[in-house]
């Protein structure tokens, strides 16, 4: 690397003119890495990581599970960021490859978490009786889902400001903040979806006990759910390591963010661990026949539901005012009964007169017939 240096236009750095493969020291105003980023590394996660999108990418057609594509879009971000990274270790002053294979690698994990709630969401629906944990199955993924989706826009627009090129020290700290919000909502996520998990493992004893599952013959619950547990765990490992990486800021003193070695020991292990537990336990061996899939409607159905349920409460609506016209017309009918009932005792109107009441034939000197 040339030793010659050329004045920056800010007074904390200088520019550096690159070496091999572009490389410049980490206080350079034109790093865009903080270290050498090895190369060997960069070539292996990405195979392991390509190894683990085909594998999804054949047993969500071998299964025919639609919802996988959620996984396989945590895995495709995940190689791609490591390809580019293989790329920008022999290109380090090309700023798309850095920029871009660390926005992927700080949002595939995201990916994977959403895949989590939609797995349990479906394993709810398939084995317990009533379908729900609280709420319904079908509800339950799809609001922890859009709480997934509201993280992921978070640190999406952390992550935008942190790699973006020539941000001041203000911007970048804003970042820094955002995106640490993003993930800390993410691991809080996280627990309260686990507090689910719970509910449902301890469900799903009490019905293996009770012999429900049995006669369902569905028993095979426990391989997912546990992969399930390692995903959420792995998932979390990786959330602590980047909250403490950006909380300790970039100084000296901290020495994350200068080495490597962590981020592929505290994020890409663990999320390349995470994608291999979940096609260990792949929920298209576990989910299998009725209910194993959310039901699907066609627009035409529904439409035809929503009308049914539009003439269930129109009837509802009708049968209530006709009840409460019955409930008037039985208190007129008591009210006219309770004021005849008054009138005759106080010797107003009757109906019948008294002089139309049949009385005895008065006999005025008339032959008897009785002897």
């Amino acid at each position: 690397m040339s030793s010659t240096t050329t004045a920056s236009p800010t007074a904390t750095c200088v520019t550096v003119t690159p070496g091999k493969n572009g490389y410049v020291p980490p206080e350079a105003c034109n790093a865009n890495y903080a270290y050498d980023p090895s190369f060997a590394a960069a070539v292996v996660t990405s195979i392991f990581f390509g190894l683990l999108l085909a594998l999804h990418l054949f047993q969500g057609i071998l299964y025919r599970k639609k919802f996988c594509w959620v996984i396989i879009m945590g895995a495709i971000w995940e190689t791609a960021s490591f390809v580019l990274r293989t790329l920008g270790t022999r290109y380090q002053q090309n700023v798309t490859f850095a920029t871009v294979s660390q926005i992927l690698v700080l949002l595939a994990p995201l990916w994977i978490n959403a895949f989590d709630y939609m797995v349990l969401g479906r394993m709810v629906y398939y084995f317990l009786p009533e379908q729900k944990l609280y709420i319904k199955a079908t509800r339950f993924s799809v609001c922890f889902v859009w709480l997934d989706v509201t993280s992921f826009l978070v640190q999406l627009g952390g992550g935008l400001l942190l790699t973006g090129t020539g941000q001041s020290a203000k911007v970048l700290s804003m970042g820094k903040n955002i995106y640490m919000g993003g993930i800390g909502m993410q691991q809080l996520f996280i627990l309260g979806f686990l507090g689910m998990v719970i509910m449902f493992h301890r469900r799903a004893l009490v019905l293996e006990r009770e012999g429900v599952l049995a006669t369902t013959g569905r028993t095979n619950w426990r391989t997912l759910l546990y992969c399930l547990y390692a995903s959420l765990l792995l998932i979390s490992i990786r959330i602590v390591y980047r909250l403490i990486e950006f909380s300790r800021g970039t100084g000296t003193n901290n020495p994350i963010p200068y080495h490597e070695f962590y981020m592929y020991c505290l994020d890409a292990l663990p999320m390349s661990l995470a994608l291999l537990a979940m096609s260990i336990g792949h929920p298209g061996r576990t989910l299998v026949g009725p209910d194993s899939e959310f039901p699907h409607l066609t627009r035409k159905e529904k439409k035809a539901a929503k009308a049914a349920a539009k003439s269930a409460k129109l009837q509802m609506k009708m049968d209530g005012m006709l009840g409460h016209e019955r409930v008037e017309s039985s208190q007129i009918q008591l009210l006219q009964r309770g004021r005849s009932s008054s009138s005759f005792e106080a010797g107003g109107d009757f109906p019948i007169q008294p002089s139309q009441i049949w009385q005895p034939r008065e006999l005025h000197g008339g032959r008897s017939d009785m002897v």
